[in-house]
């Protein structure tokens, strides 16, 4: 294998795959947990935009898949233990100490987006469809933000919350992405369906599609934190989230706002 100041644990074969993907395939995770114990870069991408998690999930690896599942949550629980007010002089510092410790620790060209939730809102989405007419949307880095794939999950999801509801029950989105999740909310006949995307581009893809024109759906082009003020949004038998470039704390702010939306104990 080499030492890590010989071996770049990014580097891709011919089939862009990293060195975590082809450690999937072999099904090894003891080659896994060695890569990223020295620096791979746990949810990078193949060329199609699916991550070794993702692989591994893909093809029932189940230790291959917890491991990159667990790096994941230490990844997200250290960013948020470092995070601060002003996001760019903390990365302006951690820079600083990756280049003083001559570590060698392989992230991202472009992480900014995925890191800054107001800066994100500001760029550009690439919406892209592969050869096999499956369609992923990235953000202005290449990271990415919805795929194909999440949709057996969402499958799951949607009939888990709207099985055995009243007719007409009412459900509310936040982050519409590729619109997955919304269409199978709607395969179950909501009498209301709010859907709360700020991006621009998102909303652009999102009347392409005809969503503002369907019956019972309302979008609102505002952040989540923003449109919960409004006090005529009402409550839902339904609250299903999934944003983009925010962390725990956002998330825990969102949580804390949950009892506010549900209209009832049967409320989900």
């Amino acid at each position: 294998m080499g030492t890590a100041s010989k071996f770049e644990s990014d580097e891709q074969d011919g089939l862009g795959w990293s060195a975590l993907h082809l450690a999937v395939v072999a099904n090894s995770p003891e080659l896994l947990q060695f890569l990223l114990q020295r620096g791979a870069i746990w949810n990078a991408v193949d060329p199609r935009g699916i991550t070794a998690a993702q692989l591994a999930w893909s093809l029932n690896y189940v230790e291959c898949s917890q491991l990159l599942f667990e790096e994941g949550v230490r990844h997200s629980m250290l960013m948020n233990m470092l995070a601060g007010d002003d996001d760019e002089a903390e990365d302006d510092a951690e820079d600083e100490v990756d280049a003083e410790s001559g570590a060698i620790t392989l992230r991202p060209e472009g992480n900014e987006l995925a890191n800054s939730n107001a800066k994100f809102l500001q760029s550009r989405l690439i919406f892209v469809t592969d050869e096999d007419g499956k369609e992923r949307v990235l953000d202005g880095d290449s990271n990415l933000v919805m795929a194909a794939w999440e949709s057996d999950i969402m499958d799951r999801t949607a009939h888990l919350l709207c099985t055995d509801l009243a007719p007409s029950f009412s459900v509310l989105n936040i982050g519409f992405g590729l619109g997955i999740v919304d269409t199978y909310f709607q395969s179950y006949r909501p009498g209301r369906h709010v859907i709360v995307e700020p991006h621009p581009d998102a909303l652009a893809y999102l009347r392409q599609k005809g969503w503002a024109d369907r019956e019972g759906v309302e979008i609102v082009e505002k952040r989540w934190e923003e449109a919960l003020l409004d006090p005529d949004l009402g409550s839902f038998d339904v609250v299903y989230f999934d944003t983009y470039s925010q962390d725990y704390k956002d998330l825990k702010k969102f949580f804390d706002e949950v009892p506010a939306l549900l209209n009832g104990p049967n409320a989900r």
